[in-house]
């Protein structure tokens, strides 16, 4: 089933049509689903057999290579998985195989049934913090305090630090020149603050850096900067901290990094933080994937509809981000200048709302019984 539409992909690869990264992890996803897409045919695909691969990888998961073990996929991962087999089944629909394409009514369900965003507990943040070596307790609260992803904190480097504006460049999603570059605030949460206690190391252009430790009968000096295995020793802390208070009965609750990220964002909007000041402060490509914060169900009614209609003001008023983010950003602890004022609008950005993506404020609404 999958040869037709690999061969197909690559010859759009080729062709300028398709990007070989968007390929490649299209290509990944559709061969952790072998075992329910290698024997099937391509007139078995329905809505139905859709449903059923994307519950069984949110609940089994996918199989951890050469160990026997299966790891469970969350919500958003299962979604990535979805788009690709429709990538493959759109292909399967222009050659006349399957008359439409069956996977769209279940990638839309889970859109909508998105994984419920979930704030660890400060009490469980602390004894990650108190276990965890190194950096790591800097790092949380790095992250706490600025919504920066666990990648962008290990790679934020000390030059791209504007110490007198109290501002840091960060670098977000994507690889190389494709890579999405922001400039945030320091000046919320103390996290400027949190950074001057950070030690610098001479060798190492990063904040956060290693120290000195043995591997593999390997003795590294300190200054290595954090890399992408750091992620995987930091869930097996999570791992080794869950079992240990299960074994002492200490109530603990497990919780991911990408959950301080969560409750940055529901601490801005609670501190008066405006929505697409918080878009641009979190990175996010939409102002859709900003507003699931409203729904999340850690804002009050009030709280929910008073940062709606500052919102609607910035969409009807034609404002762009960057300005919102001047205008609407955290009353409780507004970011200025050295001087002590307020820095200048800047011109408005040549794009209006109809160039923006279609926020839900514009949509109507849902009638309660569909």
């Amino acid at each position: 089933m999958a040869r037709a539409w690999c061969s197909y992909s690559e010859k759009r690869v080729a062709e300028g049509h398709l990007k070989q990264r968007t390929f490649e992890n299209y290509h990944s996803a559709i061969c952790h689903m072998e075992e329910w897409l290698g024997d099937a045919r391509v007139n078995q695909l329905n809505v139905k057999m859709v449903k059923m691969i994307a519950n069984e990888l949110h609940e089994r998961g996918v199989p951890i290579n050469g160990t026997g073990k299966r790891r469970s996929l969350s919500g958003s991962t299962v979604r990535r998985y979805l788009m690709a087999m429709s990538n493959m089944v759109k292909f399967f629909v222009r050659k006349d195989w399957l008359e439409a394409n069956c996977v769209l009514p279940v990638l839309e369900l889970w859109e909508e049934n998105m994984t419920a965003i979930t704030l660890p507990r400060p009490e469980d943040v602390a004894r990650i913090m108190q276990r965890s070596p190194g950096m790591w307790p800097q790092m949380i609260e790095f992250a706490r305090a600025t919504g920066l992803r666990i990648g962008e904190v290990m790679t934020l480097r000390r030059d791209a630090i504007d110490w007198q504006r109290g501002t840091a460049t960060v670098i977000g999603k994507g690889r190389g020149l494709k890579s999405k570059r922001r400039t945030i605030s320091l000046q919320t949460f103390g996290a400027l603050d949190i950074l001057r206690r950070v030690p610098v190391h001479p060798d190492c252009p990063f904040v956060f850096w290693q120290d000195e430790c043995s591997k593999n009968r390997k003795r590294f000096k300190a200054g290595r900067p954090y890399t992408e295995d750091a992620k995987s020793r930091f869930a097996a802390k999570m791992r080794q901290t869950v079992k240990y208070c299960a074994k002492h009965g200490i109530d603990f609750k497990r919780w991911r990094f990408h959950d301080v990220r969560h409750e940055h964002a529901v601490n801005w909007l609670r501190a008066g933080g405006g929505l697409y000041a918080l878009q641009l402060r979190l990175g996010h490509s939409t102002i859709v994937t900003t507003e699931h914060y409203l729904a999340c169900g850690y804002l009050s009614e009030e709280e929910a509809l008073t940062i709606r209609a500052e919102a609607s003001r910035v969409l009807a008023a034609d404002i762009s981000p960057a300005i919102a983010l001047e205008q609407a950003s955290m009353r409780p602890a507004t970011a200025s200048t050295s001087s002590g004022r307020r820095p200048s609008p800047r011109l408005r950005a040549s794009r209006g709302p109809a160039s923006r993506p279609k926020s839900r404020l514009e949509r109507p609404a849902r009638p309660s019984g569909a």
